[in-house]
């Protein structure tokens, strides 16, 4: 669950030309995820299981400018976790993403169609207080999204290609990704 709370908002004022939008926000990700999934007698490594197990803290942040039908966005998360009964914790996370972007009004919605590029940075998995061998990097990646704006709610879709990358000590490949999000506003 994550709540946002707004800041700063004069995207409806009449004598700005220069709009701007401030949002900060936190949250929890709670164990819902089977984590302890066997196969062959055997308990499938963390990284694969359904869930981590564990309770996890979210802070975020996300600015958006825009001048007339263009704007530029600018967001930021931070996951703090923490380890699960087994002792077994993943490595705190860190991403930022800016995107430019354009603005098309048809009726009752909003269209923002944009190009951005996102870093992600994971810090090493711990289990009983030791380093995980072959976890931890970073990627950088680049690709369109698309965001449609009805009354209260929002969906957002995202493409992104990795374009550099240093995961797990070189045994791990990101692949491109495909997100969605739905979101209403209160």
């Amino acid at each position: 669950m994550l709540i946002n709370y707004t800041l700063i908002n004069n995207s409806d004022s009449l004598y700005s030309k220069l709009k701007h939008f401030l949002q900060l926000g936190g949250g929890i990700k709670l164990p819902t995820g089977n984590n302890g999934i066997i196969r062959n007698k055997r308990s499938l490594p963390n990284p694969i299981q359904l869930g981590s197990g564990s309770i996890d803290y979210l802070l975020n942040l996300a600015y958006t400018t825009r001048i007339n039908q263009f704007g530029l966005n600018v967001e930021g998360v931070y996951r703090l976790n923490t380890a699960n009964k087994n002792e077994y914790k993943n490595g705190n996370r860190f991403a930022i993403s800016t995107k430019i972007f354009g603005r098309i009004l048809l009726d009752k919605i909003a269209l923002l169609p944009a190009l951005g590029m996102r870093y992600d940075t994971y810090a090493e998995n711990y289990s009983n207080d030791y380093v995980v061998e072959y976890t931890g990097g970073s990627s950088l990646s680049i690709g369109p999204s698309l965001n449609v704006f009805y009354k209260q709610w929002a969906l957002s879709t995202e493409w992104q290609k990795p374009i550099k990358q240093s995961l797990n000590q070189g045994q791990t490949k990101a692949q491109p990704t495909f997100s969605t999000q739905l979101s209403f506003y209160f």
